[in-house]
């Protein structure tokens, strides 16, 4: 079998393989416990297929474990100031204000990150790992962005998340997670940011407040589909701008790389 023949078999049959056990880290019976052993059986399948073609897991920010923590806890504080700054936008642009709890479900928030930092493990390590890596060495990276957007969309559908918001809102974010796996190499830096993300919209931004709130948003008057739109359009649309940064910051740091290659080799 021809080299690129062989790499595009094993990057189909991981994400075949790689979906299911998503699903089941997320609707699992036992959770976290079946999240634990869907990331033990991705981490397993990653390795094993990282050492066929003579790498390992520091290929994706894993080793050394002192390296990976440093790029999970920078991604984490990314994502929650990203989430802090657009939320603090839709206050100046929407008639709401923040309540505080009067009774914080102080488990139910560290809960909630527990939950948050392994299903997005599993996400991440299932969609853009191996996968999105092999495919962005195939087709490029922006093709393989839109087929791993489309898979995590169907993901979210099969969830339960409706087509529109799957699209939107999980396109945003695949093209977001991804983005700062290939700029740090790092899927912990991915899982960080991802984790971060959804527990600050679980302690802020949850309307009701939910089981893990500490802030509950308040309607200043109840909201018309324009102040609807306009939060849609607020989260998507500074999502989609840091992506731009991101991608500007790629072209640039690929560009570094081969500036100083050629210079070595002159």
């Amino acid at each position: 079998m021809k080299p690129r023949t062989a790499l595009w078999t094993r990057t189909t049959l991981f994400f075949l393989f790689a979906f299911p056990l998503v699903l089941i880290g997320y609707r699992g019976p036992a959770a976290p416990l079946s999240a634990v052993l869907s990331i033990s059986v991705l981490l397993f399948a990653t390795n094993w297929l990282l050492r066929r073609e003579g790498s390992h897991l520091g290929e994706f920010g894993f080793t050394p474990p002192a390296f990976a923590f440093q790029r999970l806890a920078a991604g984490f504080l990314g994502g929650g100031l990203l989430l802090g700054v657009l939320a603090l936008i839709v206050r100046a642009c929407v008639p709401m204000h923040w309540s505080l709890n009067a009774s914080i479900p102080w488990s139910g928030v560290l809960m909630a990150l527990v939950l948050h930092l392994i299903t997005n493990t599993c996400e991440e390590l299932g969609f853009r790992g191996y996968g999105f890596s092999r495919l962005c060495h195939l087709i490029g990276m922006w093709p393989a962005q839109a087929i791993v957007a489309a898979i995590s969309a169907v993901f979210h559908v099969v969830c339960g998340w409706s087509w529109q918001i799957a699209l939107v809102h999980t396109t945003a974010g695949s093209l977001l997670f991804a983005l700062v796996f290939l700029r740090w190499r790092s899927i912990p830096a991915a899982i960080g940011v991802h984790a971060a993300w959804n527990w600050t919209r679980d302690l802020i931004f949850l309307m009701p407040a939910g089981k893990a709130s500490i802030l509950m948003p308040v309607q200043e008057k109840p909201w018309g589909e324009s102040e609807w739109l306009t939060v849609q359009g607020i989260l998507v649309g500074g999502t989609l701008l840091v992506c731009v940064g991101l991608s500007a910051s790629l072209r640039k740091n690929v560009r570094g790389r081969s500036s100083r290659l050629y210079t070595l080799q002159d």
